[in-house]
């Protein structure tokens, strides 16, 4: 699991005597969105709670639309349906030619990969592991794509 020492040198977490991991996660996401390896990314909006951390970041070079559902520890069932419904939610509304999902966890079990993989022929959608990679200056966090054919 990671833990907020691995989120960056001034974690708020220790400063602020208990603010949660989702908060000090969210906040190195807003100081640098490229961490996640989408590319050159302005964040448009964020908000989290209880494990989970919901972005809208856009590419404005591209015109792309990047729906980020993020949750601490091991997907579930739950997390697979928000990343779904939020960008078909945000597609709609944003009405971008180019929108996708983004599944952000620490751990993607093989049987949500193939449920993803399934998903994923509809719909845009990419899936991230959240690993601790400790040693590269500057982004204490990795993000490993997970295979979908």
């Amino acid at each position: 699991m990671i833990s907020p020492s691995h989120l960056g040198p001034r974690s708020p977490a220790r400063s602020r005597g208990g603010a949660s991991a989702e908060h000090t996660l969210a906040e190195r996401i807003h100081e640098d969105p490229a961490v996640l390896g989408l590319g050159d990314l302005d964040l448009k909006r964020a908000s989290w709670r209880s494990r989970q951390i919901s972005l809208l970041l856009a590419s404005p070079a591209e015109s792309v639309l990047f729906v980020v559902e993020l949750q601490l520890g091991p997907t579930d069932d739950r997390h697979v349906i928000r990343v779904v419904e939020r960008w078909l939610n945000e597609r709609k509304r944003q009405r971008m030619n180019r929108c996708s999902a983004v599944l952000v966890a620490e751990e993607i079990a093989p049987r949500y990969v193939n449920i993803l993989e399934l998903i994923s022929r509809g719909v845009p959608l990419l899936a991230l592991e959240m690993e601790p990679s400790e040693g590269t200056k500057g982004t204490p966090l990795r993000f490993r794509p997970v295979g979908l054919r």
